[in-house]
């Protein structure tokens, strides 16, 4: 599976786009950005040499302020230079700023997710409290988190779990909770000796 990262490297994920939605989440401002997008420009047409005076004329402001904030970032570790000897012109990468945006995408993601399980809690909370016609105790709520947050159980099939409780006269969170456990662990055992049979075949085979 590739990471954000590869995705953005390989141009998957437009660096361009991303970069103008969280640049002011990973500290820089628009002048940083228009340096930045100027830069990726060069190496992505192959030319990565440093050049303050054709960067400064890409944009409204001097060579020495371009100079200034090309070792902000370099200091601050958005971009960095390379030279391959002493003499040589020093080459520009954005490997740096490539993680650091794909950190922010991927803290994003978690975020979103535990916000997508708690909407998900919630609402079958509030299903249960409904048709039991109570209130649920916090250990009832720490039951349903587990669901979600532990054993990443799918919500349409706790759902049903529940109808099924319900129509069998079985109102008792802890019930359907042994349910759902029984389902997954007779699953996992299936699954598990179907993997160790089809290991062993494997092995008898090549005798």
């Amino acid at each position: 599976m590739k990471t954000y990262y590869d995705l953005i490297c390989n141009g998957i994920i437009d660096f361009k786009r991303v970069l103008l939605e969280k640049y002011s989440s990973i500290g820089l401002d628009e002048i940083d950005v228009v340096l930045v997008m100027n830069i990726y420009e060069g190496i992505q047409n192959g030319y990565a040499v440093l050049d303050v005076e054709h960067l400064s004329s890409r944009m409204t402001i001097s060579s020495d302020e371009v100079s200034e904030r090309i070792v902000r970032l370099v200091n601050e570790d958005y971009i960095s230079l390379e030279m391959e000897d002493m003499k040589g012109p020093e080459t520009i990468s954005l490997d740096s700023l490539f993680h650091k945006l794909a950190y922010c995408l991927e803290s994003k993601e978690v975020i979103t997710k535990k916000e997508e399980q708690s909407d998900t809690v919630k609402e079958v909370a509030s299903f249960i409290e409904k048709e039991l016609n109570k209130i649920l105790s916090p250990s009832d709520l720490q039951i349903i988190k587990r669901w979600f947050y532990d054993y990443k159980y799918d919500k349409d099939e706790v759902l049903e779990e529940i109808l099924n409780a319900l129509k069998y006269k079985n109102r008792g969170i802890n019930y359907i909770d042994s349910t759902l456990y029984k389902k997954h662990h007779e699953t996992n055992i299936i699954k598990n000796d179907g993997k160790t049979l089809e290991m062993f075949k494997k092995i008898y085979e090549k005798k």
